[in-house]
């Protein structure tokens, strides 16, 4: 029977193959589930940007670490079943007939094919989509980007015109109210009864390191549900640059900010304006994350919060009132930070704008309310 070769080499692979997927996907950046959910990816664009990449080179390991076993497995099984026209059938006659020269040709021929399935998977995935494509192959035109992000491997949610969000713009009377909130993680309380509100228009929270800073903005964000006390007043989504970029590292810059509004090719012109508004050269629209250095990356991130405010779907009936930058001028040089804050200033006009620093700085570059947090709170 052919069945049984099969169900053999199967029985062999599977144990090895989902045992390297659970690992990988238990092993998934919690970093990025976590901006995924704040820009509002869904469950397929998470799996399809955020999981599978995540898991893809552990699962090709297991595929070359069994492939050699499913397909010896596989003949040793024909060697027992005998199925008709089969290698193990042709490895049984030659030893029962002492035809040793054939024994040992077609023992090589299960070597060669083994060798040659693992190396057809290896070259499957080296000409896989969107590999070994040059940061420097960025184009200059519009259509000509689109194009790129359609290389990609991008997908586009809705219809092929761009739609911009209509969305009612947040009003001067926004007022987000903070009553009795305390919080802590790691079984540390870092904030305990903190009353505090939060405006139209620009709110720097100040404090130092270990203050909850960054634990209040995850409270704001819905990232952090152990708390106690009310929040109040928040409409729509909330806007949450992180403090670190957490960008998809395998998707390029043009991607990463594309991906802000729900769709790359729909909003891949717009992207592009964005990033090169904030200083790029064209150039660098198609370079990885990795291949930008910390402040470029701190620009894609900010340039991606922007897009998620001003053209994500989810946001059409109701602009978002609350926009957290977690230190957006973090590591830039004078000439690129006063291009940001201008960018900032645009882009978020009319939402309650908290801004999370350390830098006596960025209270002069957005003037307005300041609430310290004290290490004890």
């Amino acid at each position: 029977s052919y069945e049984i070769p099969v169900f053999i080499s199967a029985l062999m692979v599977t144990p090895i193959v989902w045992d390297a997927l659970k690992t990988a996907l238990s092993g998934t950046d919690r970093d990025l589930l976590e901006a995924a959910r704040i820009y509002r990816f869904g469950p397929i664009r998470t799996a399809g940007l955020v999981y599978v990449p995540s898991v893809k080179d552990a699962y090709i390991s297991s595929l070359l670490t069994s492939m050699g076993l499913a397909w010896k497995s596989g003949i040793a099984a024909e060697v027992l079943c005998l199925p008709k026209l089969s290698i193990g059938k042709q490895l049984y006659d030659s030893k029962n007939h002492l035809e040793t020269l054939d024994l040992f040709a077609w023992t090589a021929a299960v070597v060669l094919f083994s060798v040659a399935m693992e190396a057809l998977i290896k070259l499957t995935v080296k000409r896989g989509p969107g590999r070994g494509k040059p940061a420097a192959a960025a184009s200059e035109g519009g259509s000509e980007v689109l194009a790129e992000m359609a290389a990609e491997g991008a997908e586009c949610v809705g219809g092929g015109a761009v739609q911009e969000v209509q969305a009612e713009a947040a009003s001067g009377d926004i007022r987000i109210e903070l009553r009795g909130i305390s919080a802590g993680f790691d079984g540390k309380q870092v904030i305990s009864d903190l009353d505090a509100d939060i405006l139209a228009g620009n709110t720097c929270l100040t404090g130092p390191s270990g203050s909850g800073k960054t634990t209040l903005a995850r409270v704001l964000a819905g990232l952090h549900t152990e708390y106690e006390g009310a929040v109040s007043g928040i409409s729509g989504n909330v806007v949450y640059m992180f403090q670190e970029p957490r960008l998809l590292p395998w998707k390029s810059a043009l991607a990463n900010v594309a991906f802000g509004a729900g769709s790359v090719r729909a909003f891949g012109s717009r992207a592009r304006s964005m990033l090169l508004s904030l200083g790029f050269s064209s150039s660098d629209l198609m370079k990885l994350p990795s291949e930008l250095s910390g402040g470029m990356r701190q620009r894609v991130a900010l340039a991606r919060a922007a897009m998620f405010f001003l053209y994500h779907p989810s946001n059409s009936s109701v602009r978002p009132s609350l926009v957290i930058l977690d230190e957006p001028l973090k590591g830039l040089d004078a000439a690129t930070r006063a291009n940001a804050v201008s960018f900032i200033s645009r882009s978020f006009a009319g939402s309650a704008l908290l801004i999370i620093t350390h830098s006596t700085e960025d209270l002069a570059d957005f003037p307005g309310r300041t609430v310290a947090l004290a290490a004890d709170n």
